[in-house]
């Protein structure tokens, strides 16, 4: 723990992107009472069910090429990887209104969606918005702008809440979230559309195709794994929409987004930071990866039990004081879902080593594997009580993100003696 506060540049960097994070956090918090008696359980229900399908539409419309941005070596291969992820993003969002379209004029009848009308029109923009902001976040990291990253997330964040009030207090409650993520997202990333098309100049195509082929094991090898993750991490929120009611899953919904803001906060922000600090380590050995992955690990333990502990004894009680009385279910959930967010919290961030290792394999395997038990535990939990249902999935996370951390642990002690042993010979 000594070793870790003195190390500044990583505590000044976490700190920096916490702070940021912090903030953006703390700006939806903060308007949840206001955003708890404009919409209903049922709107937050619509609305989760869109950000859902956004997100993991969002990895397609990447390929997952800004996660090659932070290793790119020179700054015009990074550029060109982040060129890459527009232009791919752009395709994708195009055939998905396509398809929109097609299933507008010939299913809509046919087939029942949780989201119809302007939402489902909005939800091509909704992924390209969630696809740039990605590419910006990265390249961002990338040229270490963590003061920047912050003031990034921090204006999505406000516009995004600001925005989400404004429509929903002129009566447009419908899609009144859903119209404040799309419009809040796109106001984020029009500073790097400008940059970008002001540098079209620069854009050389040999240099797109030389990047898309350096870097297609990330389309090829993380993205089906990594959408297999995403999925599986959304498949409560799709599960609960078909098979309960909508009072459910917007207590559900609002359950996890509290719940989730510590994870936002403090664990992404140390991931992209330790992703960066492991991936320089692998370039420039000197340490063994393992004594700074113990390291990390007992920091972010530490924190988890302060974040998580007062939240299951006082959550309950403190929502409905917050949220009102119409949201009591909500607190009951919240002392189920805590444990599994507490382990999630240490493992997540910690998960970026298997990529700076190049062990892509071991994270494949993890994903496809807590994939599948996800998709198990729903199936034969669909007859359940919403409660017993909560108790078997967070039974499953901490197994499942028990053995991921095995797997990360299995990694940096094979790398490290790898490395070992050749310095040895």
């Amino acid at each position: 723990m000594i070793k870790i506060l003195q190390n500044s540049s990583f505590i000044k960097n976490s700190v920096i992107l916490v702070a940021g994070a912090g903030l953006s956090q703390a700006i939806p918090m903060l308007f949840s009472p206001v955003l708890a008696r404009i919409f209903s359980p049922e709107q937050f229900g619509v609305f989760s069910v869109f950000l859902a399908a956004s997100t993991v539409l969002a990895i397609l419309a990447t390929g997952l090429y800004e996660l090659a941005i932070v290793k790119a070596k020179r700054l015009r291969d990074a550029f060109h990887l982040v060129v890459l992820v527009q232009w791919i993003a752009v395709f994708v969002c195009s055939l998905l209104l396509a398809f929109i379209i097609i299933y507008e004029q010939f299913f809509h009848p046919t087939i029942d969606l949780s989201i119809n009308g302007v939402g489902l029109y909005l939800l091509p923009v909704s992924v390209f918005t969630i696809a740039l902001f990605n590419g910006l976040n990265y390249w961002l990291n990338r040229n270490r702008a963590y003061t920047k990253i912050s003031l990034v997330k921090l204006l999505q964040s406000l516009g995004v809440t600001l925005l989400s009030i404004a429509i929903g207090l002129l009566g447009f409650k419908e899609n009144g979230l859903i119209l404040g993520l799309v419009f809040g997202n796109f106001m984020t990333i029009l500073p790097l559309l400008i940059y970008l098309f002001n540098k079209r100049s620069e854009i050389n195509k040999q240099e797109l195709r030389k990047a898309a082929m350096e870097n297609s094991s990330f389309p090829k090898v993380v993205l089906p794994s990594t959408l297999m993750n995403t999925v599986a991490s959304y498949c409560p929120v799709f599960f609960i929409t078909y098979y309960f009611s909508a009072e459910i899953v917007g207590n559900f919904t609002m359950t996890t987004r509290i719940l989730t803001a510590p994870v936002a906060i403090i664990s992404v922000a140390v991931g992209q930071i330790y992703y960066k600090r492991v991936a320089d380590m692998v370039n420039f050995y000197k340490e063994p990866l393992s004594v700074d992955l113990l390291r990390t690990s007992k920091l972010l333990a530490l924190i988890s039990l302060v974040l998580f502990i007062p939240l299951y004894f006082f959550g309950n009680d403190l929502l409905v004081l917050v949220l009102g009385q119409q949201w009591q279910a909500a607190g009951t959930y919240l002392q189920i879902l805590v444990f599994g967010v507490m382990l999630r919290f240490i493992v997540s961030p910690l998960s970026t080593a298997l990529l700076a290792t190049q062990y892509v394999k071991f994270l494949s395997l993890w994903q496809g594997l807590y994939f599948l038990s996800i998709l198990v535990v729903f199936y034969f939990t669909r007859h359940l009580e919403i409660l017993s249902v909560l108790k078997i999935y967070v039974l499953n996370e901490v197994l499942m993100y028990s053995f991921y951390y095995l797997l990360i642990c299995t990694a940096v002690w094979a790398f490290d003696k790898k490395k070992i042993n050749d310095t040895i010979v």
